[in-house]
């Protein structure tokens, strides 16, 4: 009968070998090890073309449960001596060709493994090398323990029937002892190897900690998600954990915000200077991420005339590199990649100093269609300069985990939106009423990011992936949420046929992108608030952040569609948006209005 490791056990192992002393070259190691165990020789070309080079790191370091690594994905390596990195130890699948070869190659390893002027060059280890690993491959600092040879080996075994290793056995100290002892004899490790980089204290594995079948990696590595996501809570939580710490929102924003995310990854807030809108973002992501390197708030300049303040550019005199821009956003960006279940924000405050359409319209196309955004001319990813370790490549898909928002002040230094723009994202108002303001005003304090940080974390895998998959169908909303959901998706459809052709007599109609983008925000609108929500609500927040924003224009041509479109608004309870028209209808009465300015 099989004998596989239970996720648990293997989960436990992954966790334990997080935060010991180990260096992440301590993989590189055991993979060299390995590669001449499996050769049977004192050498070997760490290269793509050794097959046995190639069985080792997938033995050792190989994410999936498949035959082979595939060289050109994200996520397809695991450095479990790594995964308290940025990346939580995952590696794209090119490390096989520039991950282990090219570590010892490099100075600190010259002590330990020296090179034949064969082509390929064969990799063997010098005399005396045992006495050079403790400096090399574990931290000098800090109070972590050595990692455990036993939690090692059970890594290592996470997909290997252990039955021809076991055998027989039951008792649980015994089964532990034989697989510590083939781990050691896969590969290769001598007693002075196992003394200097390891602690062999043993715990029981009895037969609980086996099953028959093979454990899923989704269910032990980590930030890996299930094909069920929950964000049941999620809305309550950020509002609570908001509010307590400074930063008081309206009624309904932060549902609005949330939904409009996982709606689409780029999102526009506009409004009242200092009512809130880049401290909202910054709250939020601050909130639902788990380190501070998942987000980054970028000022736009006045002076952005084109995409390199964004994506930076090939350095024309040294074209071996790429001059990244200083303020972190493709740095960001190559995060997300490496790092696909857990969500990244790349914030741009004042955003319309300059001409959007100038510095964004690459990112803005690949928002929409999905293809990659052209970097450089190489052929080969390039480093932005002396030891960068997140190479650019010459095409870079957006990440689907990465979401943008959008700041926008509206004033005589500021240049508006086009109508394109606006149509490609939900657009959210800050405005402060008077109530608010004395409310604030009773105790004033500024906002504790600090006690913000990460409270949230905990959904951020799953909002990645709803952001990145179907909406729920409003026919299918539990009754908890809404008695009849076919209703809601009836009423949407009459609704948006009311309102489109109330937008048709001056050509402000909608495309067939902007309603399947309302009927995804109605249902995760739903689905976020959960019980209690309105379809009132989640329409008005559709014709305010979607339908409004795009018009502007002279008393003649807008009049007579603000009147038709405050009666729609009046007649199915869109409040918010029923005043925001009556403001447009009051500078009317100037021969112009516009969203932004009323």
């Amino acid at each position: 009968m099989p004998k596989y490791f239970v996720a648990s056990r293997v989960k436990a192992a992954v966790v334990a070998l997080s935060d010991t002393k180990a260096k992440a070259t301590l993989l590189d190691f055991l993979v060299v090890k390995r590669t001449l165990k499996i050769k049977g020789a004192p050498q070997a070309a760490i290269t793509q073309g050794e097959s046995a080079y190639i069985q080792a790191t997938r033995e050792l370091a190989g994410a999936w449960n498949k035959p082979a690594i595939e060289v050109s994905a994200e996520r397809e390596i695991f450095n479990v001596f790594a995964s308290h990195d940025a990346k939580q130890g995952y590696r794209n699948g090119k490390y096989i060709s520039n991950g282990t070869g090219t570590t010892i190659g490099g100075a600190p390893w010259k002590a330990v493994i020296e090179f034949s002027s064969d082509s390929p060059r064969q990799a063997s280890f010098k005399s005396g090398y045992e006495s050079e690993l403790s400096a090399l491959l574990l931290k000098a600092s800090g109070n972590q323990d050595k990692p455990n040879l036993l939690e090692s080996a059970v890594w290592y075994f996470r997909r290997t029937d252990l039955d021809s290793i076991i055998g027989a056995l039951t008792d649980s100290d015994e089964i532990a002892k034989c697989i510590q002892d083939e781990f050691i004899s896969e590969c290769g490790l001598n007693s002075s190897e196992v003394a200097a980089l390891f602690n062999n204290k043993l715990t029981p594995i009895d037969l609980s900690n086996l099953q028959d079948d093979l454990a899923s990696p989704h269910e032990y590595l980590p930030g890996q998600i299930t094909q069920q996501f929950s964000l049941s809570g999620m809305i309550g939580g950020a509002i609570s954990d908001l509010d307590t710490n400074g930063l008081q929102l309206g009624n309904g924003l932060v549902a609005r915000f949330a939904a409009a995310l996982v709606t689409k990854r780029f999102i526009i807030l506009t409004g009242l200077s200092g009512s809130g809108k880049t401290k909202l973002a910054h709250a939020f992501a601050a909130w639902i991420t788990e380190s501070e390197v998942q987000y980054r708030i970028v000022a736009v300049g006045a002076d952005w005339t084109n995409n390199e303040n964004l994506l930076g550019y090939q350095d024309a005199l040294r074209p071996e590199i790429y001059r990244k821009p200083t303020n972190g956003a493709l740095d960001l960006m190559l995060r997300a990649r490496d790092d696909a279940t857990r969500p990244y924000f790349l914030i741009l405050d004042e955003m319309n100093l300059s001409h959007v359409e100038r510095y964004f319209a690459d990112m803005l196309s690949a928002i929409e269609s999905g293809e990659p955004i052209a970097l450089h001319s190489a052929t080969e990813d390039l480093p932005g300069g002396d030891g960068d370790t997140l190479h650019v490549p010459s095409r870079l898909g957006l990440p689907k985990n990465l979401f943008i928002v959008g700041t926008v002040n509206v004033d005589e230094t500021t240049y508006m939106f086009s109508p394109k723009v606006l149509d490609r994202a939900n657009v959210i108002e800050f405005r402060a009423t008077a109530e608010q303001i004395e409310s604030f005003l009773g105790d004033p304090q500024p906002i504790r990011m600090n006690a913000l940080a990460h409270k949230g974390a905990c959904y951020g895998a799953d909002f990645v992936m709803a952001a990145s998959g179907a909406a729920p169908a409003l026919v299918d909303l539990p009754a908890s949420i809404h008695p009849n959901g076919a209703q809601c998706a009836a009423d949407l459809k009459a609704r948006m046929v009311e309102a489109f052709k109330a937008l048709a007599p001056i050509g402000a109609e909608f495309g067939f992108r902007t309603a399947l983008e309302i009927a995804r925000f109605v249902a995760f609108h739903a689905t976020l608030t959960g019980p209690g929500w309105q379809f009132s609500t989640a329409l008005d927040a559709q014709v305010y952040q979607k339908l409004l924003p795009k018009l502007h224009g002279s008393e003649r041509r807008l009049g007579p569609v603000l009147k038709t479109l405050a009666e729609f608004c009046n007649q199915h309870g869109c409040i918010a948006s029923l005043e925001k028209i009556q403001r447009m209808q009051d500078r009317l009465k100037d021969g112009f209005t516009s969203f932004a300015e009323a």
